[in-house]
């Protein structure tokens, strides 16, 4: 467990990289505001968010800073020799969101003497890497790896990564999941709209982005941020819903279009924090 504290500086760059985490919750944009966030908190030369699933085998390398450099063929020695590494068991055995440094667990020396260091990390140019393991679902744990040549990491650094940790970790099962929400939504026909209880999109899920893009020209029109009218829709919409739940009529819109009507309805008000509608789409018969 880590316990050093963050001084001013390093609590400044934590928050500054947690605001680009949480910048966005479109799946689309997680790679790269994960990517950057985490190379704000740590200074490295390589940094890479990696898949292992059971029996500690390398699946691949999901994200990267440079991706174009490092490529499957650039991680065949790693997968090879995976097994001398000193930090995948135990980050693969407890996926706690600790950082370690490899020189927490095995000496400089010894690391530079296995075949893992000089068939893969000397190659890179890499001599020190601290790494931890953010999530697991199923067979598959995603990790974390900050590697550089020259100066080993620091407690100061360890202690940012586990602080961030839990944050990245949120960030990632929520975009997950809401890649997954995507894919079912779309295949159900149903779209989804979130919205915060001050009245600013938080969530569009693909399928609700283009059935607003088929049914709601102006003023209607706008997925990333909808149309004051169709925004003060959906208010009358919450409020008449809360004084009258029965009465389904004045919660949904209809829109018709050329090939179909586009029907919006409020669904729920979870304690006030965000209100959800669905977007439905019946089409004409031919």
């Amino acid at each position: 467990m880590v316990s050093c504290n963050l001084d001013h500086a390093s609590l400044q760059r934590l928050l500054t990289a947690l605001e680009v985490l949480n910048s966005d919750h479109d799946p689309a944009t997680l790679a790269d505001r994960v990517i950057k966030a985490a190379g704000m908190i740590v200074d490295g030369d390589w940094l890479t968010f990696d898949l292992f699933s059971g029996g500690r085998r390398y699946e691949n390398t999901a994200w990267s800073n440079d991706p174009g450099l490092l490529t499957p063929e650039v991680f065949e020695p790693f997968a090879r020799y995976l097994h001398q590494h000193p930090l995948v068991g135990r980050a693969l055995a407890n996926p706690d969101g600790q950082a370690l440094k490899i020189t927490d667990v095995v000496s400089q020396q010894r690391f530079e003497s296995t075949d893992l260091y000089n068939e893969f990390y000397r190659k890179m140019g890499a001599n020190r890497q601290m790494g931890l393991a953010l999530v697991s679902e199923g067979s598959l744990t995603m990790t974390c790896a900050f590697s550089r040549n020259g100066r080993d990491y620091t407690d100061a650094e360890k202690a940012i990564a586990s602080f961030a940790a839990p944050h990245f970790i949120n960030a990632i099962r929520n975009g997950f999941a809401f890649r997954r929400i995507n894919t079912a939504l779309k295949a159900g026909g149903t779209g989804v709209i979130a919205m915060s209880g001050s009245w600013k999109t938080t969530f569009i899920s693909e399928h609700a982005a283009e059935l607003l893009a088929t049914y709601c020209p102006p003023p209607y029109a706008g997925a990333e941020v909808l149309s004051e009218r169709l925004t003060d829709w959906m208010r009358r919409a919450a409020r008449a819903d809360h004084r009258d739940p029965a009465g389904e009529t004045s919660t949904r819109l209809l829109i018709t279009g050329p090939d179909g009507t586009l029907a919006i309805r409020f669904v729920a008000d979870p304690g006030g924090r965000e209100y959800l509608f669905l977007l439905e789409e019946t089409r004409a018969l031919r």
